[in-house]
């Protein structure tokens, strides 16, 4: 029986690699305890080279039988030294964020959000510093500062580190509401809005377009990558990358059911990763690049039909619990306001 099961699991045709490793797992599940071990012992001979669904096979096999043989947690890497932001622009981006979450959490203002923000800081940072240096789906109980230097909650809000737990205590306390969804939607649009004017401040733009009217698809995409030469001027991330090979002028100006243009921009070492991470599964985000590019695309006749994220590890790694995402995804198709679907 057990030979049928990963007989039907190598035959299918090629599915995608999540749902590979899905078959080859269930089909680990279903084997006997000694031709488990005796395929896991025989794997790595029966391939030159072990692809990512026979290692997360021979680790799945391994960890059900106690066998013991399962990869080692490799020791954690020491997190990178953090990375200096524009002080001005960590306040403005900060201060934009609690302007547009306050109504929605019943805020008097921004400050006063800013306030109860920064009193929780020191209850997240235990959880922050182990995602940090453990990582943030490390099993491991604790952690060890002397890997890479102090807790996050010494840093001041110009650094990397201190920026990140001050967006992950904002957003916090945003999750804690648990606005409807259409109540979410409307704080993220007010969020994008006064993220556009904090970082505009920075990065003249053009001005905005009047009603029923539509930038170029070209245009937008030079504004999309003024905004986020902005954000990495000011270290907010350290790099980014935009995939427009969807975008076609001619479609776009035919303002049409064709017109509808994916968009993907990935960004690297954003200053909010961590706390996107960790807040991760709670209905919020507190990574500030989606909502402002969001409310870019209104401001120049543009609709948001569509959009997600992910989170990137360039690196395979053996044991599913040392995944250290370093890069986020965010997807976006666009198409002209009011273009038929």
């Amino acid at each position: 029986m057990w030979l049928l099961s990963l007989l039907a699991a190598f035959s299918l045709p090629s599915p995608p690699a999540a749902t590979r490793r899905q078959l080859l797992s269930r089909a680990a599940a279903s084997l006997p305890a000694p031709a488990a071990l005796a395929f896991a012992a025989e794997a790595p001979s029966s391939v030159r080279v072990k692809g990512a669904a026979e290692m997360d096979l021979e680790f799945y096999a391994r960890g059900l039988l106690g066998s013991g043989g399962a990869p080692r947690s490799a020791p954690p890497p020491p997190p990178l030294a953090a990375r200096q932001l524009d002080a001005a622009l960590a306040k403005r981006l900060l201060d934009a964020a609690a302007a547009g979450i306050a109504p929605s959490v019943s805020a008097p203002s921004a400050a006063t959000l800013r306030q109860a923000a920064g009193a929780r800081r020191q209850a997240l940072a235990i959880e922050y510093d182990r995602a940090l240096f453990a990582g943030a789906f490390s099993a491991a109980g604790g952690y060890d500062t002397s890997l890479g230097g102090a807790s996050a909650l010494s840093q001041p809000e110009a650094l990397q580190y201190g920026f990140d737990l001050s967006a992950l205590a904002l957003f916090t306390l945003l999750s804690e509401a648990r606005l409807p969804r259409k109540e979410l939607a409307a704080c993220y649009a007010r969020v994008g809005e006064e993220l556009l004017v904090a970082v505009a401040a920075a990065t003249p733009a053009p001005p905005q377009q009047a009603a029923g009217s539509a930038s170029s698809l070209s245009e937008i995409l030079r504004g999309v990558r003024a905004l986020l030469d902005a954000l990495q001027r000011g270290g907010y991330l350290a790099a980014y990358a935009i995939d427009d090979g969807d975008a076609d002028e001619g479609l776009w100006q035919q303002r049409s059911s064709l017109s509808s243009t994916r968009l993907t921009v990935t960004l690297t070492d954003s200053a909010a990763l961590r706390a996107a991470l960790l807040l991760n599964g709670r209905g919020v985000s507190p990574e500030l690049a989606r909502p402002l590019l969001s409310a870019f695309f209104a401001s120049r006749g543009a609709e948001v039909t569509e959009q997600s994220d992910f989170f990137l590890d360039g690196e395979y790694r053996e044991n599913p619990k040392e995944y250290r995402p370093t890069q986020q995804l965010l997807s976006f198709t666009i198409a002209p306001s009011g273009a038929p679907r």
